[in-house]
């Protein structure tokens, strides 16, 4: 049994007296209206010069901030920052028992970095951490991941199994639907999933997951299990990522929801596919992955470590493993890169 189980309910850990001048900028400038320099600095009760400086702040890390003379300064589409208080409100009684604690930080190298420096002997419990921002976004393979400021959701969550680490094989896949299950709860959306941990909509990138275990080969195992999705990325993006992307607020227009609401939504149904993976593995979740898996039928090319094979996919197993068929039958791949072969 997860002793998470005996948590009295998730906490919130945002803390407003550590805001930067940057962070309480934004939260004026939040509604897309124009604020003037002078007004602004009287708000924050800092100098025009510094006010002058949050926004360049703003602006090297990406936000669109237009200036405009005589009227002030604004940003070019409104941004809700994250709360913790308002992620809590939007979960169920039932996710606040396994949750210690939710916390949001402004910046951070990585949420899933951050947690696992909270993991192992360390470890107190459950708790979620979310950022506006990552200096050192991780993707798979140790590839970076591109972080502008309040442009996305990055969410990790650190949970301890009892299980030894070789049990929780098939645990992206699992993230895997309970992640695209939250945002068609939310949004409408139909996710596809591109194993083993990619999501996608309309055929181009919209988030990826990223676990990294920690534990004795006998267990019990601290997961932590990191969500990196495209919410309202900057038109500037477009120039740095190197592969087909959207995100949500091109794909839903004024139907999106509150990155809040959203985080709430994820975080509600990562909890219930923790708390149900111990017990039954992924074997109720095939049916789902089936659904939406993307890669069914394509021809494809698998890169791992010292082999490379072609196949066409023929989905998952019950351990998560891929399903590839090749020349010499169908073999099962438990890790690696993944790329369509052309004319597929």
């Amino acid at each position: 049994m997860n002793d998470n189980q005996d948590r009295p309910g998730a906490s919130v850990g945002s803390d407003k007296d550590s805001r930067t001048s940057l962070h309480r900028l934004l939260e004026l400038l939040g509604d897309g209206r124009f604020l003037s320099g002078e007004e602004l600095g009287r708000l924050l009760g800092i100098s025009r010069s510094a006010v002058w400086k949050a926004i360049g702040d703003g602006r090297r890390r990406g936000i669109e901030i237009d200036a405009v003379r005589g009227r002030g300064y604004r940003l070019r589409a409104p941004l809700v920052l994250l709360s913790a208080e308002a992620i809590v409100s939007c979960l169920s009684a039932g996710c606040k028992v396994y949750l210690r604690c939710v916390r949001v930080a402004e910046e951070v190298d990585s949420t899933n970095t951050s947690l696992l420096r909270e993991s192992g002997i360390a470890y107190t419990g459950t708790k979620a951490l979310l950022s506006e921002h990552q200096t050192a976004g991780r993707g798979r393979r140790g590839r970076s991941w591109l972080a502008p400021y309040g442009a996305n959701i990055h969410l990790s969550l650190l949970w301890r199994f009892d299980l030894p680490p070789i049990s929780l094989l098939g645990l992206s896949v699992a993230v895997g639907v309970a992640v695209a299950t939250a945002l068609e709860e939310a949004a409408g959306l139909h996710v596809a999933l591109k194993w083993p941990n990619d999501l996608y909509l309309a055929d181009r990138k919209l988030g990826g997951i990223l676990i990294d275990l920690v534990g004795e080969a006998s267990g019990p195992c601290d997961a932590v299990i990191g969500l990196g999705i495209n919410y309202a990325m900057p038109a500037s993006a477009a120039d740095v990522i190197d592969q087909p992307w959207v995100d949500l607020r091109s794909a839903l227009g004024d139907t999106l929801p509150s990155r809040n609401l959203l985080a709430g939504q994820l975080l509600e149904r990562l909890v219930s596919v923790c708390v149900a993976y111990e017990p039954e593995g992924l074997q109720p979740l095939l049916a789902e992955w089936q659904k939406r898996d993307w890669l069914e039928g394509r021809a494809v090319e698998v890169q791992g470590p010292g082999h490379r094979l072609r196949g066409i996919a023929r989905g998952i197993d019950v351990l998560g493993a891929l399903q590839l068929e090749t020349a010499d039958g169908v073999v099962s791949v438990h890790s690696g890169e993944v790329s369509v072969r052309a004319g597929t």
